[in-house]
Protein backbone atom coordinates (compact mmCIF):
# COMPACT_ATOMS: atom_id res chain seq x y z
CA UNK A 1 0.00 0.00 0.00
CA UNK A 2 1.35 3.74 -0.55
CA UNK A 3 0.56 6.81 1.74
CA UNK A 4 -2.61 7.71 3.56
CA UNK A 5 -5.18 9.64 1.19
CA UNK A 6 -5.68 13.25 2.72
CA UNK A 7 -9.34 13.34 1.52
CA UNK A 8 -11.96 10.13 1.21
CA UNK A 9 -13.14 8.79 -1.88
CA UNK A 10 -16.45 10.65 -1.98
CA UNK A 11 -17.82 14.25 -0.38
CA UNK A 12 -19.10 14.07 2.87
CA UNK A 13 -22.79 15.05 1.56
CA UNK A 14 -22.88 11.57 -0.42
CA UNK A 15 -21.16 9.42 2.27
CA UNK A 16 -23.28 6.92 3.38
CA UNK A 17 -21.52 6.84 6.91
CA UNK A 18 -21.85 10.65 7.44
CA UNK A 19 -25.84 9.86 7.02
CA UNK A 20 -25.70 6.95 8.79
CA UNK A 21 -24.57 8.93 11.77
CA UNK A 22 -27.12 11.54 11.64
CA UNK A 23 -29.54 8.94 11.96
CA UNK A 24 -27.48 6.90 15.50
CA UNK A 25 -24.71 9.00 15.98
CA UNK A 26 -26.21 10.36 19.48
CA UNK A 27 -25.26 8.33 22.66
CA UNK A 28 -29.11 8.20 23.30
CA UNK A 29 -29.83 6.16 20.42
CA UNK A 30 -27.39 3.60 20.41
CA UNK A 31 -28.42 3.15 24.08
CA UNK A 32 -32.25 2.81 23.29
CA UNK A 33 -31.37 0.37 20.60
CA UNK A 34 -29.38 -1.14 22.92
CA UNK A 35 -32.34 -1.93 25.34
CA UNK A 36 -34.47 -2.71 22.20
CA UNK A 37 -31.96 -5.36 21.50
CA UNK A 38 -32.54 -6.68 25.43
CA UNK A 39 -35.87 -6.79 25.00
CA UNK A 40 -37.07 -3.83 26.78
CA UNK A 41 -40.40 -2.19 25.05
CA UNK A 42 -41.83 -0.27 27.24
CA UNK A 43 -41.35 2.89 27.59
CA UNK A 44 -41.72 3.18 31.50
CA UNK A 45 -39.40 0.10 31.60
CA UNK A 46 -36.84 2.02 29.30
CA UNK A 47 -37.02 5.52 31.56
CA UNK A 48 -36.30 3.18 34.90
CA UNK A 49 -33.70 1.01 33.52
CA UNK A 50 -31.87 4.15 31.49
CA UNK A 51 -32.34 6.87 34.27
CA UNK A 52 -33.40 9.70 31.58
CA UNK A 53 -36.10 12.14 31.65
CA UNK A 54 -39.55 11.34 30.26
CA UNK A 55 -39.11 14.45 27.85
CA UNK A 56 -35.60 13.04 26.65
CA UNK A 57 -36.93 9.55 26.35
CA UNK A 58 -39.99 10.42 24.75
CA UNK A 59 -38.05 13.43 22.47
CA UNK A 60 -35.82 10.14 21.48
CA UNK A 61 -38.21 7.56 20.81
CA UNK A 62 -39.89 10.20 18.28
CA UNK A 63 -36.95 10.78 16.27
CA UNK A 64 -36.46 6.86 16.44
CA UNK A 65 -39.83 6.35 14.98
CA UNK A 66 -39.78 8.81 12.73
CA UNK A 67 -35.97 7.55 11.46
CA UNK A 68 -37.68 3.94 10.77
CA UNK A 69 -35.81 2.30 13.89
CA UNK A 70 -38.61 1.77 15.97
CA UNK A 71 -41.76 0.88 15.54
CA UNK A 72 -44.51 2.46 17.73
CA UNK A 73 -47.09 -0.59 18.35
CA UNK A 74 -50.38 -0.40 20.68
CA UNK A 75 -50.66 -2.35 23.38
CA UNK A 76 -53.10 -2.66 26.71
CA UNK A 77 -52.62 -4.57 30.04
CA UNK A 78 -55.94 -5.43 30.88
CA UNK A 79 -58.45 -2.79 31.86
CA UNK A 80 -55.81 -0.03 31.74
CA UNK A 81 -55.66 2.29 29.15
CA UNK A 82 -54.11 1.95 25.39
CA UNK A 83 -50.68 2.16 25.92
CA UNK A 84 -47.56 1.76 23.50
CA UNK A 85 -44.30 -0.32 23.09
CA UNK A 86 -41.57 0.38 20.62
CA UNK A 87 -40.78 -2.76 18.70
CA UNK A 88 -36.96 -2.47 16.45
CA UNK A 89 -38.18 -2.75 12.74
CA UNK A 90 -36.15 -4.55 9.77
CA UNK A 91 -34.03 -1.09 9.55
CA UNK A 92 -33.65 -0.96 13.68
CA UNK A 93 -32.71 -4.77 13.99
CA UNK A 94 -29.97 -4.51 11.04
CA UNK A 95 -28.09 -2.13 13.62
CA UNK A 96 -27.28 -5.63 15.48
CA UNK A 97 -23.58 -5.95 13.54
CA UNK A 98 -23.00 -2.34 14.42
CA UNK A 99 -23.92 -3.10 18.22
CA UNK A 100 -21.88 -6.05 18.35
CA UNK A 101 -19.13 -4.38 17.36
CA UNK A 102 -18.94 -1.29 19.29
CA UNK A 103 -19.36 -3.64 22.03
CA UNK A 104 -16.62 -5.71 21.14
CA UNK A 105 -14.12 -2.85 20.60
CA UNK A 106 -15.35 -1.41 24.49
CA UNK A 107 -13.99 -4.98 25.36
CA UNK A 108 -10.63 -4.61 24.10
CA UNK A 109 -9.63 -1.04 24.42
CA UNK A 110 -12.20 0.13 27.34
CA UNK A 111 -12.37 -2.91 29.41
CA UNK A 112 -14.13 -3.67 32.46
CA UNK A 113 -11.66 -3.48 35.89
CA UNK A 114 -13.58 -7.21 36.23
CA UNK A 115 -13.63 -8.37 32.82
CA UNK A 116 -16.50 -8.51 30.44
CA UNK A 117 -19.59 -7.69 31.34
CA UNK A 118 -21.73 -9.62 28.68
CA UNK A 119 -21.23 -12.07 26.12
CA UNK A 120 -23.35 -12.29 22.59
CA UNK A 121 -24.54 -15.51 21.81
CA UNK A 122 -26.63 -17.74 19.52
CA UNK A 123 -29.34 -19.00 21.13
CA UNK A 124 -29.42 -22.16 19.34
CA UNK A 125 -25.68 -22.80 19.08
CA UNK A 126 -24.48 -21.29 22.62
CA UNK A 127 -21.72 -20.16 20.78
CA UNK A 128 -20.48 -16.34 21.25
CA UNK A 129 -20.92 -14.51 18.29
CA UNK A 130 -18.62 -11.61 16.75
CA UNK A 131 -18.88 -9.35 14.29
CA UNK A 132 -15.79 -8.74 11.84
CA UNK A 133 -14.89 -7.34 8.34
CA UNK A 134 -15.77 -10.19 5.91
CA UNK A 135 -14.70 -10.15 2.16
CA UNK A 136 -18.38 -10.31 -0.02
CA UNK A 137 -17.14 -14.13 -0.66
CA UNK A 138 -17.34 -14.66 3.07
CA UNK A 139 -13.89 -14.77 3.85
CA UNK A 140 -11.93 -13.00 6.48
CA UNK A 141 -10.18 -9.60 5.73
CA UNK A 142 -7.00 -9.50 6.93
CA UNK A 143 -6.47 -6.60 8.34
CA UNK A 144 -6.90 -2.37 7.38
CA UNK A 145 -3.97 -2.34 5.54
CA UNK A 146 -5.43 -4.13 2.80
CA UNK A 147 -8.49 -2.48 2.36
CA UNK A 148 -9.07 0.52 0.26
CA UNK A 149 -12.35 2.88 -0.61
CA UNK A 150 -13.09 2.89 -3.73
CA UNK A 151 -16.46 5.21 -5.29
CA UNK A 152 -19.11 3.17 -7.48
CA UNK A 153 -17.51 3.92 -11.12
CA UNK A 154 -20.97 5.93 -12.00
CA UNK A 155 -20.12 8.57 -8.90
CA UNK A 156 -18.37 11.31 -9.09
CA UNK A 157 -15.15 11.30 -7.05
CA UNK A 158 -14.18 13.45 -4.25
CA UNK A 159 -10.84 15.04 -4.97
CA UNK A 160 -8.00 12.93 -3.81
CA UNK A 161 -4.26 13.12 -3.38
CA UNK A 162 -3.42 9.74 -2.86
CA UNK A 163 -4.49 6.45 -5.12
CA UNK A 164 -3.12 3.23 -5.81
CA UNK A 165 -2.36 2.28 -9.31
CA UNK A 166 -5.68 0.92 -9.89
CA UNK A 167 -7.56 4.41 -8.89
CA UNK A 168 -8.65 3.33 -5.21
CA UNK A 169 -8.25 5.75 -2.46
CA UNK A 170 -5.86 4.22 -0.08
CA UNK A 171 -7.33 3.60 3.80
CA UNK A 172 -4.02 3.39 5.63
CA UNK A 173 -0.97 3.78 4.92
CA UNK A 174 0.86 0.95 6.03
Amino acid sequence: MTACSSSPPVAPEDCSLVRALGVVGERWTMLLLRQAFYGVRRFDDMQAQLGTSRKVLADRLARMVDDELLARVPYRDGAQRTRHEYRLTEKGEALATVLVALMQWGDRHMPHPDGRPLRVVDRATGQEVRAALVREDGWPVAGLATLSGEAWPDRPRAAATSRDQDGAVELAGR
